[in-house]
């Protein structure tokens, strides 16, 4: 993803963002609108915005995460609207160009959870991936892991987005084998690979629904 710097604009409702300012990969984080708003620029020319994205707003001393509507055809990377003052800015100093921010900025900063830079997000899922318990990473199906090898396993768990994998240490007590630690890219109620490695002589058994890892946002 490309860092660009925001504008504040009075004159725009919602938050806006250009396509190419995001990851080559940026609609399989996004969220597909059912209806899309009636948006128009200063020249009174309809823009076109079928997804919407999850951003962090970074200013160095305060970050924030809203939403922003995925238009083209903009001189402006990314533009903050009123509705982003209205919950998050408590004053716009313009000759001095400085933001002061709403008291819960600071919260927010302080407590900031480890969550992906851009997030999908539906309303249950994006609720789904703020627990503060890890999400359980769940074997689709039963595979037989042979005797000092390895084997990839498909794998679901309930936090969208880049997640870091650790293992689940009492899945395997008595034998050696284990679960690799890593990040993956969790897609809302699509499988994953987890690698699971059998250091043990005889053959381990992953049972379907057997609880592999545990996942936390990235």
């Amino acid at each position: 993803m490309h860092g660009c710097r925001p504008v504040l604009d009075t004159g725009a409702g919602i938050n806006l963002v250009k396509p190419n300012v995001l990851p080559a990969n940026w609609q399989s984080y996004a969220e597909k609108l059912e209806r899309t708003p009636r948006i128009k620029d200063v020249d009174n020319n309809r823009l076109i915005a079928n997804f919407a994205i999850h951003m962090y707003i970074d200013d160095g001393c305060a970050k924030v995460f809203d939403r922003f509507f995925v238009a083209e055809h903009r001189s402006v990377p990314r533009i903050l609207g009123t509705e982003f003052m209205d919950n998050h800015v408590e004053a716009i100093f313009t000759r001095l160009k400085k933001v002061a921010w709403q008291d819960h900025i600071g919260d927010v900063t302080r407590n900031l959870r480890r969550t992906p830079i851009l997030a999908t997000l539906l309303a249950n899922k994006w609720e789904r991936s703020w627990e503060d318990q890890p999400a359980k990473v769940r074997a689709c199906l039963q595979v037989r892991v042979k005797g000092r090898m390895e084997e990839w396993v498909m794998a679901t768990c309930a936090t969208p987005g880049l997640v870091t994998i650790s293992p689940n240490i009492r899945l395997f007590r008595h034998k050696s084998v284990a679960v690799a630690r890593g990040v993956a890219l969790v897609k809302p109620d699509e499988p994953f690979l987890v690698k699971v490695c059998n250091f043990w002589p005889d053959q381990a058994i992953v049972r379907k629904n057997s609880i592999l890892g545990f996942a936390e946002p990235f």
